[in-house]
């Protein structure tokens, strides 16, 4: 038994008031003394951990520093140089797909009832014979 369990286990068979066994247990476990050790590892751990946070972050870093509100709000695009003109090398940039017309969706819609319409004749067909 540690001496600090003893001596609380003294105190209260006394009949000892409990906020008086509260002050002397904290005042025994103030004036322990510490393991040089454990006080080691623990530091040691504290370091280690530190050190991943910081290689954590650093990976997930871009490499810029956060752009405040207040930089994007009041930018002066004059100042900006120009850009750069498209190279002569590559191939001029495709068109938007162009949206679905109604004749397209019309042909769609029929090509899909007509290969239903196919399909089911010929199930028919096949379950009839049986």
């Amino acid at each position: 038994m540690s001496v600090i369990a003893s001596a609380l286990k003294h105190m209260l068979a006394s009949g000892m008031p409990h906020d008086a066994i509260i002050a002397a247990v904290a005042e025994m476990e103030a004036t322990m003394a510490k393991d040089p050790v454990a006080e080691k590892r623990r530091a040691y751990d504290r370091e280690r951990k530190r050190a991943e946070r910081d290689a954590a972050r650093a990976d997930m870093s871009t490499g810029h520093p956060p752009k405040s509100a207040e930089s994007e709000d009041y930018a002066d695009n004059a100042d900006a140089p120009p850009s750069p003109a498209p190279s002569p090398f590559l191939p001029p940039p495709s068109p938007p797909p162009s949206p679905l017309t109604p004749l397209v969706l019309f042909f769609f819609f029929f090509f899909y009832f007509f290969f239903f319409f196919f399909f089911f004749i010929l199930i028919y067909t096949f379950c009839s014979s049986l």
